[in-house]
């Protein structure tokens, strides 16, 4: 009975002390990443400095990811965070739950990773014309949108190079006029570019410089873009409004920022809208993204 006692101890022992040798292991070779700000690893994104093929995914403390999360990373349900190893190479993504105060976060991550500034050909620009330049970039925008003129993709693609490079080259101008023209040609451009400087445009939104009215139009195309609900209801695909969180108080959010009521904003798009058709959308929206709380 005691060689049978002795040898549960031996057992138990045995397998307490490789659980512990496991995570001394584990905690020394998580010791070896370094996490990488944010900020940064959009700059690295954007000049495509991040080998996408030479990384691992993890779970947040840095173990093999379990099949539950695998699952919700393949359904975009998670946040990416990243991490250098002790030779300062990114190989290394931990993941965790997409909270909402990350999602705008995750979507630039998403769409800086498909490289669209490689798709930009930066050209020379005249810093001293930078207000005709994009005043005509601005014109050439509207026109093609009117009607007036012809050809969206190619005015679209030259309108990018041109406000693109003049960006990158001279800086960013300080009149709320050539800050809302370059919003239009950035919001019509790739949605890779759009979200790179969106950061930039909630800057010049607390600056007074941008409307929030006019920013709330490319949060909810982002949203709308990687598959999230919007926030505003300014994006309308086939007579209806794109999916969007909180239908009760879709008006109260737009409200806020100065938009009109969603019910004058649909008839603008020729169908009415009917409240009830979308209260069921609250369903769909509870856990499925994020943990939200409603926005009043």
């Amino acid at each position: 009975m005691k060689t049978n006692q002795l040898l549960l101890i031996i057992i138990i022992s045995f397998f307490i002390i490789s659980c512990n040798n496991k995570r001394d292991a584990a905690v020394s070779n998580n010791s070896d990443y370094s996490f990488v700000p944010f900020n940064e690893l959009i700059e690295l994104l954007k000049n495509n400095q991040v080998n996408q093929f030479q990384i691992s995914y993890k779970d947040s403390l840095g173990n093999e990811l379990s099949d539950s999360l695998s699952t919700l990373l393949n359904q975009g349900k998670l946040y990416r965070e990243f991490y250098r190893d002790k030779n300062q190479q990114i190989t290394q993504i931990r993941v965790k739950h997409l909270e909402e105060k990350n999602i705008f976060k995750e979507i630039q991550i998403r769409e800086l990773f498909s490289n669209p500034f490689n798709q930009v050909n930066i050209v020379d620009i005249n810093c001293n014309k930078i207000d005709s330049i994009i005043m005509d970039a601005f014109e050439k925008d509207q026109n093609v949108r009117k009607g007036i003129d012809v050809g969206i993709q190619n005015v679209d693609e030259v309108n990018q190079t041109n406000v693109i490079s003049l960006i990158e080259k001279c800086g960013w101008p300080e009149k709320e006029e050539l800050i809302r023209s370059i919003w239009y040609v950035i919001q019509h451009a790739d949605s890779g570019l759009m979200t790179y400087y969106y950061p930039k445009f909630k800057e010049l939104v607390a600056k007074g410089l941008l409307k929030e009215s006019t920013m709330a139009l490319m949060e909810d195309r982002m949203l709308m873009n990687n598959g999230f609900p919007q926030i505003y209801g300014s994006q309308i695909v086939q007579q209806n409004v794109y999916k969007f969180r909180d239908p009760i108080n879709i008006n109260k959010r737009r409200a806020k920022v100065g938009l009109a009521p969603i019910e004058e904003y649909a008839t603008r798009f020729g169908f009415e809208f009917k409240l009830e058709d979308y209260i069921d959308q609250t369903k769909y929206l509870i856990g499925l993204y994020f943990r939200m709380t409603p926005t009043t």
